[in-house]
């Protein structure tokens, strides 16, 4: 469901006050559905590919802010890092929830009595 909160986020605020590209925003939103709906399914490689897909971004966002003007660095390095812990504990916890669930199932084979 997070995946979703930065569609809508993304949808609501990237082209106007973020200046991201139209395009970008359509492209990031399919992908962040399809992901959010594997990871509303439960498939482990869901989250994990989340994990390392807002590493990348964060760590992107970064080097743009280092790149940037030095008057807003400070607040988008500090904003981008504080986002990227968020949504890591949150996947984390989520994937850690999955494995749970996937040890307590139990076998679909009964034994014979």
């Amino acid at each position: 469901m997070l995946w979703l909160l930065t569609v809508a986020i993304t949808a609501l605020i990237g082209p106007w006050l973020l200046k991201i590209d139209w395009f970008d925003v359509a492209f990031n939103s399919v992908v962040y559905s399809i992901l959010a709906f594997f990871c509303f399914r439960g498939h482990r490689w869901a989250f994990v590919l989340s994990m390392i897909l807002w590493t990348i971004m964060r760590a992107y966002s970064i080097v743009q802010a280092l790149e940037s003007d030095a008057s807003s660095a400070g607040g988008r390095l500090f904003t981008s890092v504080i986002w990227w812990g968020t949504y890591m504990g949150v996947f984390w916890k989520a994937l850690t929830v999955e494995r749970m669930r996937r040890r307590e199932q139990p076998s679909m084979v009964s034994p014979i009595e």
